[in-house]
This record gives C-alpha cells, sequence and structure tokens, in this order.
C-alpha cells in the first residue's frame, strides 16, 4: 500500500503547478493546496487528477471495486468556504464526503446548504 501511495502522490505531484503544495493527511488522505486558484478552477483540477489515476496501470487496480484506483475529492475556496484553514478543512471535508455519498471516484466543490452543515 506504501508503494502505491508513494506512486500515486509522484504522479499528482507530476500534475499540478509548481505552486501548488501536495501533502499526506492521514492514511489514505491528501491535501492539495492550490495558491490563486478558485474553485471552478480547482474542481478542474481535482476531475484532471482524479481521470489521471483512474486511468494509471496502478499494480492491483484490476482488483479494485471499481477495477482501478479511484479517488473521491472535496474542493473548498478561500475565503468563500472557510476564513482560515480549519475553516477551510472542514469545507473541503465535509465536500469529500459528499462525494463520498453521491457514489465514490468524484469529486465535489463545497456548498453551504450540504444537509451535515444544517
Amino acid at each position: 500500500a506504501d508503494k502505491l501511495l508513494q506512486e500515486l502522490a509522484g504522479l499528482v505531484n507530476d500534475a499540478v503547478r509548481k505552486d501548488d503544495i501536495l501533502g499526506r493527511f492521514g492514511g489514505e488522505e491528501f491535501l492539495l493546496v492550490m495558491p490563486h486558484t478558485n474553485a471552478t478552477q480547482g474542481m478542474a483540477a481535482a476531475e484532471k487528477i482524479r481521470s489521471l489515476l483512474a486511468n494509471h496501470p496502478f499494480p492491483f487496480a484490476e482488483k479494485q471495486p471499481l477495477k482501478c484506483i479511484s479517488i473521491s475529492g472535496g474542493v473548498a475556496e478561500y475565503p468563500f468556504h472557510g476564513l482560515d484553514a480549519a475553516g477551510l478543512l472542514l469545507a473541503s471535508d465535509e465536500a469529500l464526503y459528499e462525494a463520498k455519498r453521491r457514489g465514490r471516484n468524484r469529486c465535489e466543490v463545497f456548498h453551504a446548504e450540504h444537509p451535515a452543515l444544517k
């Protein structure tokens, strides 16, 4: 699993801009900070990364439930979805769980009307 995560991180790092910051955020979670990027651009980047990983010939990918390595992603934009790191993390995490609720292997942008926030 560690080798797969290293390969995944390398692919993502090669696919993003030099000013973007990628970091591992727990077991199988990654955080990508994209300065000077709005939610629409962030969503396009997340979708590009999701597609890149789904189409990459990872070892054992065919044994996964979707026959590929899939990711779910959540996107949040400063200052609209959070005014600090904690707020943005909360918003992007909620968007991530919305992506998982909607079937995984997809990305979602945070929306204030998500049921968990009412």
